[in-house]
């Protein structure tokens, strides 16, 4: 359904749509991306340096419609090579929109000041090319090649470009994001597509590629094309003319994201790319996506995406054990991946590809197994599985000590809950609807929970844990909230204080900071049912009697606990209900694993007006760190700055007072005494200190939604997690945040400290924690995500494979008979041709999601994301398709072992299937050609013609048969 537009109420669009100069008194620039299509040809807005604090925010609708420039662009770069500083990425993306006049772009912010002088050389118009539905398959890869572009297997930096089938993806040095053209029909179809995740998103009509050529003369912005020209002043916006005569008076307030949220009774909702909403003549209007928006899941499963391996890096294969891989080696219609061992190598056929996990990138020492030595492998694997055995007998152990226990009676009215629920501004995601639901679920019920909550940061779990506090509070039953640290514990408390403030809901402290007087008094009341939720660090755990009294205990970044310590809490009291929360992503192999006696909940979707932390690497200098500041503070915000050397903590901070002296600052370190924390932690959240300089104190989970720029100073000695959950500190509310990752300027990075600032670089964008995850696991092992190390540093298991030994370990524990895939032998010619993907890479990838499918639900979306991907397929890649459906109806059916050769099938029975299946079996598959059950109704077999009959009477046997069995 069409939305009312917004635009009807804007008297002046008709000045607009007949070019008519005039200025818009307190028009907000804000408004602009509501109508600037409307503005004939390309637009040039000439802003006031007033603007700069706002810039990132207005242009932030305009998406890749736009690009700017900044005065500082004129500056020296300052950003190690291979990664790009604020400065270098904007100017390297305005240059080279400059160089194709702009033609992809609708808008250009240019500084007023800078309008007139000669900054660029002038391109030449001599040559490009327009990719349009008439665009030639074959043209535009020459084209590309002569332009420059560099061919590679999957696009993922601007001037590479990628053939795949019957689709070319290109990515534009002009552009955030990369283009798909694809030529599966009649005509080129052509989509902007992300090279995150290789997904087509949005249809163009067309779109200009050019050659970068220069002249020697120097020409100003305005001399670039015939612009249309907008000013935009401090005290409104002029329209085609810097001073025209006439004048509209507009009254226009803006409502950010938050407060569009927060609006009750009645609004409007308006169609258009706009990140504010507004407040005009007594009317509210909020932009549509917020209420159409759809949260989709972010979190996805990278633990066996293998489209970044290369030729050189480590793979395990569960039989061998780890071997190089050298690439993907022919035999007629197969092809097989080679592993290279120590005294030989190993093919591996695709459908086996099931058994290769990635191990570790090539540039790593990685000492390879034997072949002919396979008693060594297999004794790593046992020492993993003795340890897996330990966790699961511990698992196991204590699931079934509180498997027949009866918790607290809970009762919750759903008029109470609902009172409770309005109190929260913001309308859930549809994770945080489903994960509330099923805490609830455990809440109310006999047995004590035992939940994990895990999520991105910013994505919610605090305001669901407070929603378990509430319903055991109001049940008369105590809540204990466990945070790693003071500052995050602190939080908490006053997140706690004010949630629950207007429910007549008690709320204590305490800490190590706290006076053991002070500390045993908040304990015997919290006991006494005087204090209904208590909230402190691992201090809390020293009271026996208070963990006995506590009926819901919440662990917040549960990772940072001891097993022990969180064992002990169930030891000491059986029947408490538990809700441990992480950040830390659990892969979904683990996840499946473990289902059996930890429930999880996962928040994969972001709030609706969560925006990506922007992340650049640059080098320390007084001029990054000034101008980072000033952008934050300038706009009403505050800087976290990360300074993990507390011995001359206080040296940064005069610097800091030196650079940018009308700002605020202090620092902030885990050794200084409790009082001193608290009060500067306080004046911060009070807004009364701009910058606090602060120690790694602040990785922890601290939510202060006006900090909205991190500087980290020395990140490349930091990890990636450290790093990532640092980030995490900013982008709490729906303004543009901002991450300085600096690095000494003298100093050479070390291989593997430019690989971590890359994978933080690389990985901003929302939800990528399981990207972030991926690259620590793969350094500590898939025990680490446990709490403790597989013996010897060398013998670590891939996270993959050790997901697979911790579910042998728990089936054998419940001595449960482990899930056997069916077995297909044919001699159908099935493989990816290097004609129709010519990359080893995307070859690779394939061969393995594939062989890791397991349901046809998964199978349909795998194929959907081919076809947009590659285009439609050749028969021999149809073949593999299809073939990996008859494996899942093999699967479905009991078919055990299917094989199929010179036009006979023989079908091998699982000797569980029951003897009414095979009476099903016998009365429809005696009508199939040359039928016979053999070997006493354990298998039977019958002819077809050739391979298309074989793929039909396979689907016509599940269609008639899977509702029977």
């Amino acid at each position: 359904m069409k939305r009312p537009s917004f635009k009807k109420h804007l008297s002046f669009l008709g000045l607009i749509n007949k070019e008519t100069p005039f200025f818009g008194k307190g028009l907000s620039p804000f408004v602009l991306p509501l109508f600037a299509d409307k503005i004939k040809g390309t637009v040039l807005f000439l802003y006031d340096d007033f603007l700069l604090k706002d810039l990132d925010e207005v242009l932030f609708s305009f998406q890749d419609s736009s690009v700017f420039f900044k005065e500082d662009f004129l500056e020296p770069l300052l950003s190690p090579k291979g990664f790009s500083s604020y400065n270098s990425f904007h100017k390297s993306l305005f240059l080279s929109s400059l160089a194709s006049f702009f033609k992809n772009k609708k808008s250009v912010f240019f500084p007023m000041a800078l309008a007139d002088r000669p900054l660029f050389s002038l391109p030449q118009d001599t040559d490009f090319f327009c990719v349009s539905k008439d665009t030639n398959y074959n043209d535009l890869i020459e084209r590309l090649v002569s332009f420059g572009f560099n061919r590679v297997d999957f696009v993922d930096s601007p001037g590479s470009f990628c053939v795949r089938g019957l689709v070319i993806d290109f990515f534009p040095k002009d552009s955030f994001f990369a283009i798909r053209v694809s030529f599966d029909k009649d005509f080129a179809s052509i989509y902007k597509l992300n090279p995150k995740n290789n997904l087509s998103f949005k249809r163009l009509e067309k779109y200009f590629v050019y050659n970068e050529v220069s002249s020697d003369g120097l020409c100003s912005v305005k001399d670039i094309i015939d612009f249309s020209f907008v000013y935009i002043k401090k005290d409104g916006i002029s329209f085609f003319n810097s001073h025209p005569k006439k004048e509209v008076a507009t009254n226009i307030e803006i409502l950010d994201i938050e407060d569009c949220l927060k609006q009750k009774g009645s609004v409007s909702f308006f169609d258009g790319p706009s990140s504010v909403g507004f407040r005009f003549k007594n009317k509210i209007f909020i932009p549509s996506w917020l209420e159409t928006k759809k949260n989709r899941p972010l979190l996805l499963d990278p633990y066996i995406d293998f489209s970044k391996i290369k030729r050189g890096d480590f793979l395990i294969h569960e039989d061998f054990g780890v071997g190089k891989f050298v690439g993907l080696k022919k035999d007629g219609h197969k092809e097989f991946l080679c592993l290279k061992y120590s005294d030989s190598s190993v093919l591996v056929s695709p459908s086996f590809f099931n058994k290769l996990s990635f191990f570790k990138k090539r540039e790593t020492a990685v000492a390879l197994d034997f072949v002919n030595k396979k008693r060594l492998w297999k004794n790593k694997v046992s020492r993993a599985e003795r340890a897996s055995e330990v966790f699961v007998d511990s698992l196991v152990s204590s699931y079934l000590k509180r498997k027949n226990i009866v918790s607290d009676q809970y009762f919750l009215d759903s008029y109470i809950e609902s009172s409770f629920l309005e109190g929260f501004p913001f309308k859930d995601t549809k994770d945080q609807a489903s994960c509330w639901k099923e805490i609830k679920e455990d809440l109310l019920s006999s047995a004590p929970m035992d939940r994990l909550l895990c999520g991105d940061v910013g994505f919610g779990k605090t305001e669901l844990a407070m929603r378990a506090a509430f319903v055991s509070s109001i049940n008369g039953f105590g809540v204990l909230v466990l945070a790693p640290t003071t500052v995050l514990s602190k939080q908490l408390y006053g997140s706690f204080l004010k949630r629950f403030s207007d429910f007549n809901i008690s709320v204590g402290f305490v800490s190590r900071f706290v006076k053991k007087s002070e500390r045993d008094s908040t304990f015997l009341r919290f006991r006494n049912k005087k204090i209904n939720i208590l909230v402190g660090t691992h201090s809390i755990m020293s009271s026996l009697k208070s963990l006995c009294a506590a009926s819901l205990v919440i662990v917040d970044d549960e990772h940072k606990f001891g097993a022990k310590q969180k064992e002990s809490i169930k030891q000491t009291n059986p029947k408490a209900n538990l809700l441990y929360m992480s950040a830390t992503p659990i892969p979904r192999t683990l996840k499946l694993a473990l289902s059996n006696f930890k429930k999880m909940s996962i928040l994969s979707s972001p709030p609706v007006f969560k925006k990506p932390t922007q992340t650049y690497v640059e080098f320390f200098s007084k001029k990054t760190i000034q101008q980072a500041i000033l952008k934050e503070v300038s706009r009403g915000g505050q800087v976290f700055f990360v300074h993990n050397k507390v011995q001359n903590i206080r040296s940064l901070v005069s610097l800091i007072q030196e650079v940018c002296p009308f700002v605020s600052v202090d620092f902030l370190h885990g050794q200084e005494k409790g009082v001193a924390i608290e009060k500067k932690m306080d004046l911060f959240i009070s807004k009364k200190l701009d910058v606090l300089v602060v120690s790694s104190i602040v990785e922890n989970g601290i939510d202060i939604p006006n900090v909205n720029t991190i500087i980290i100073n020395n990140s490349h000695l930091l990890g990636v997690s450290q790093l990532y959950q640092m980030r995490g500190r900013v982008g709490r509310s729906s303004r543009s945040s901002f991450a300085y990752l600096l690095v000494p300027k003298n100093k050479t990075l070390s291989s593997s400290s430019a690989k971590r600032l890359k994978t933080i670089e690389k990985n901003s964008d929302l939800g990528s924690c399981y990207s972030v995850a991926m690259e620590d696991l793969s350094s500590r092992g898939g025990g680490a995500l446990f709490g403790y190390k597989q013996s010897g540093s060398k013998d670590f298991l891939s996270v993959e494979l050790y997901s697979k030994v911790l579910e042998k370990s728990l089936s054998s524990c419940l001595k449960k008979e482990p899930k056997e895939t069916s077995v297909l032998i044919t001699n159908i010619p099935a493989s990816i041709p290097s004609f129709f993907i010519p990359g080893d890479r995307a070859r690779v990838w394939i061969y393995k999601e594939l062989s890791m499918i397991s349901s046809f639900k998964s199978l349909f979306a795998f194929e959907k994301k081919c076809l947009d991907m590659f285009g439609r397929g050749p028969l021999l890649f149809n073949n593999l398709i299809s073939l990996k459906k008859i494996s899942l109806i093999c699967s479905v059916l009991g078919f055990k072992k299917v094989v199929f050769s010179k036009n006979l099938v023989s079908v091998f029975l699982d000797p569980s299937l029951k003897n009414n299946s095979l009476v099903f079996y016998y009365k429809f598959l005696k009508t199939l050609s040359g039928f016979s059950f053999l070997r006493g109704g354990v298998s039977f077999s019958f002819n077809v013609k050739d391979d298309s009959d074989f793929f039909i009477i396979f689907n016509e046997i599940y269609n008639r048969l899977r509702y029977e069995i």
